[in-house]
């Protein structure tokens, strides 16, 4: 089976923005030629918290969301759901967590996820950290 991983990069946004838009060193056409070739894509985002959740189930307006390649949304209780492997970022106890979503799709149009919402704000005491993983075309 021939895999093609491709590497992102993000880059916040100013503050006064609520989202994080992710760069990838790509072309649109060298994308959409990944896109014609392939019957499936992965990616991981991994978010690092310090003393802040991020993920709730059900709907949510604390829980961070996820802009797709098309245009889709990707939310707690919504139409399109990630898989959410580890959801330690709950624990508030003064230690560094992770919550790690997946995203696997048939749907080649929805990878790369382009925007991510809704993170919380840092301050004193709360942190998070993002890693946004490769994108692997099957």
């Amino acid at each position: 089976m021939n895999e093609t991983k491709l590497e992102s990069q993000f880059s916040p946004q100013p503050p006064i923005l609520p989202f994080f838009q992710l760069d990838f060193d790509i072309g649109r056409v060298q994308l959409n030629f990944l896109h014609l070739l392939s019957t499936e894509v992965i990616q991981n985002i991994t978010i690092h918290c310090l003393n802040t959740s991020v993920w709730q189930e059900g709907p949510s307006r604390k829980a961070v969301h996820f802009k797709a390649w098309n245009g889709q949304i990707f939310e707690a209780g919504g139409q399109f759901t990630p898989d959410v492997v580890v959801n330690d970022c709950k624990i508030q106890d003064g230690h560094w967590h992770r919550t790690l979503f997946t995203f696997r799709t048939q749907d080649l149009q929805q990878l790369p996820i382009t925007n991510i919402y809704n993170l919380p704000p840092s301050e004193p005491g709360k942190q998070h950290l993002l890693e946004v993983g490769p994108m692997c075309f099957l």
